[in-house]
Order: structure tokens, then C-alpha cells, then sequence
């Protein structure tokens, strides 16, 4: 039942759509996942003939839904999806050691304005600390928000 019930073994459909996209996800609701795995591994192993534009589709219309759990080693880190519907009920909380630090502060204050593109996000963040961060330090504080269920994307 379990693999049959997980997309294992069964039927091999040559275009998977956004809908069993969506199915996966309910699927899988809530459940940490290495953030790597997920487009390589996790969702192609559940859908042959999978294709990361499917997953992006259901991010950007705010069908799906995806937070950070926890960072792991090599930059990677723990995501769960769920539909947005549900969203609030299967996403994990935010992890307790909520990452701290000027520039960590400066981004999280900048996006209490809403959603914002990298280069708007590093220019207006820029103006609230006292020394202006590298785009890699903006890229890894980021990350370290992301992964600590802080900050999220809509793909």
C-alpha cells in the first residue's frame, strides 16, 4: 500500500501535470526535506517525467507553500511544502535559534514591508547597518533566515 499510495511502482505517466504536482505535496505536507533532494530526488522519484517548472508554477500562482526547517551541512538545509491552504496548520514553526545580527536584523525589518527583489532587499538593508554588506554576505544571511523558517520565497 505505502509505495503504491507514494507514486512508487505504479503507473508511469509521460507528462506529469502541476495537479499531481499538487497531489505529491499533499503527500508529502509538513514533512522536513532536504532542500536538495526535493526537485532531484524526492519529487521526479514520486513522477517520472517530472520538471522543476511544475513546482514553480504552483509556488508563484500560491497554490504550494514551502518554509525552511533547520540548515543541514554543505548549505543545504530541511524545506516542507503544503498547500497554502493548509500552509499554517503542517509548516513546522520557526526553528528556536533564530539567527541574530545586524545584518540578519536589518533584513528581516526590511522585509516586514513585503516581498522584495535581491537588489531592492541589499539596497534598502544596506542603509541599516553601519558597514555595507558583500552580496555574499547578504546571500548568506539570507539563507541562514531561510533556513530558520524566517523568510521565504514564492519559488
Amino acid at each position: 500500500f505505502l509505495p503504491a499510495w507514494h507514486g512508487f511502482g505504479g503507473r508511469v505517466r509521460a507528462a506529469p501535470t502541476a495537479d499531481d504536482v499538487l497531489s505529491v505535496v499533499e503527500q508529502l505536507a509538513g514533512a522536513p526535506l532536504p532542500a536538495s533532494a526535493v526537485e532531484s530526488l524526492i519529487l521526479p522519484g514520486r513522477l517520472p517525467g517530472y520538471s522543476p517548472a511544475l513546482l514553480d508554477e504552483l509556488t508563484t500562482a500560491g497554490e504550494v507553500t514551502w518554509a525552511g526547517c533547520g540548515a543541514l551541512s554543505g548549505g543545504d538545509g530541511w524545506i516542507a511544502l503544503a498547500p497554502t491552504d493548509v500552509a499554517d496548520l503542517l509548516l513546522p514553526e520557526v526553528v528556536e535559534d533564530i539567527p541574530t545580527g545586524p545584518l540578519h536584523d536589518a533584513l528581516l525589518s526590511t522585509l516586514e514591508g513585503g516581498a522584495l527583489f535581491f537588489r531592492q532587499l541589499v539596497d534598502r538593508a544596506t542603509v541599516l547597518v553601519e558597514k555595507a554588506p558583500s552580496d555574499a554576505e547578504v546571500v548568506a544571511a539570507l539563507w541562514d533566515l531561510v533556513w530558520a523558517g524566517l523568510v521565504t520565497g514564492d519559488t
